[in-house]
C-alpha cells in the first residue's frame, strides 16, 4: 500500500518539557489508525504538529511526510496547497467550528471559497448533496439555520459534511464523537464508516473510548509517557 501519512522522529517540546519523543507513525491510503493514549500525552499536539497550528513556543523536531513530500518544515503558505484538498482537521468541540453570525451556507460557500453567483449555485447543490448523505432531514432549510439553533449531534454532522466538501485524502480527528450521547455517538460512528468505506479518505482519530477505536480503525496507536507505540486493535 501507498503510505499517506509518515511520521519518523517527531520529537515536540514546549518550554523544554518533553511532549512527545521520537514519535513513528505510517498510515496508508484508505486506512484508519486511531491514537489512544491519557489526558495530556500529547496526542492532540501530534495531530496540530500535522497541521502547523501549535503556538510558537512550541518547537518541532523530526520528519512529517504527505504522500512522501516532507511538510514539516514547510511556512503556513506553504502548507495552504496541501490543506483542504489533501489534508483537514476535526477539532473536539463541534460548535468550535462554526461563527455564530454566519449561516450553514455561509459555512459551506467559505470552505470552497465561493465568490460568483454561479459558484455559490453549485457550492449549494454540492452542501445538499452531502447533507442528504449525513441523513438530517430537511437540509435545505438546515442552511438557513445557524450552528447554536442545532444540536450537537446535527452539528456533528454539518462538520463532516463541510470536511468532506472538497474530498479530501487524508482526516485528522480530535475525540470527535466524546461530546455526544451513547445512540448519537454509535449513529455517527457508523456514518462515518460508511463515508470512509465508499470516500476511501485516510482517518487518524484520537479517542479514549476503546468501542471506537474497535469499530472504525484498522490499526491503534497508543501515546504514553510521551512515547508512542502501535498497538492491536483489542487495545492490550
Amino acid at each position: 500500500m501507498t503510505p499517506l501519512l509518515q511520521i519518523n522522529d517527531l520529537t515536540i517540546t514546549c518550554k523544554d518539557k518533553l511532549l512527545v519523543k521520537n514519535a513513528g507513525l505510517c498510515l496508508n491510503q484508505g486506512e484508519c489508525i486511531a491514537l489512544t493514549g491519557p489526558s495530556g500525552s500529547g496526542k492532540t499536539t501530534l495531530l496540530k504538529a500535522i497541521c502547523h497550528i501549535l503556538p510558537q513556543s512550541f518547537t518541532v523536531s523530526g520528519k512529517i511526510c504527505f504522500l512522501k513530500n516532507d511538510i514539516s518544515k514547510l511556512s503556513l503558505r506553504q502548507l495552504n496547497k496541501y490543506l483542504g484538498t489533501g489534508i483537514t482537521m476535526i477539532l473536539q468541540n463541534p460548535a468550535d467550528n462554526f461563527d455564530d453570525r454566519k449561516s450553514i451556507l455561509n459555512h459551506f460557500e467559505e470552505a470552497m471559497h465561493a465568490s460568483s453567483l454561479k459558484a455559490k449555485e453549485e457550492v449549494k447543490r454540492l452542501a445538499l448533496d452531502l447533507l442528504y448523505k449525513m441523513q438530517l432531514a430537511y437540509p435545505q432549510n438546515l442552511l438557513k439555520r445557524r450552528s447554536f439553533e442545532l444540536s450537537q449531534g446535527m452539528c456533528q454532522r454539518v462538520i463532516l459534511a463541510l470536511t468532506l466538501m472538497q474530498r479530501p485524502k487524508l482526516i485528522l480527528a480530535d475525540e470527535f464523537t466524546c461530546s455526544l450521547d451513547i445512540i448519537t455517538r454509535v449513529q455517527i460512528l457508523q456514518l462515518l464508516n460508511n463515508l470512509h468505506q465508499e470516500m476511501g479518505f485516510g482517518l487518524l482519530f484520537i479517542t479514549h473510548n476503546k468501542y471506537d477505536a474497535r469499530f472504525l480503525a484498522d490499526r491503534t496507536y497508543h501515546l504514553e509517557h510521551a512515547t508512542l507505540q502501535q498497538r492491536i486493535l483489542d487495545g492490550t
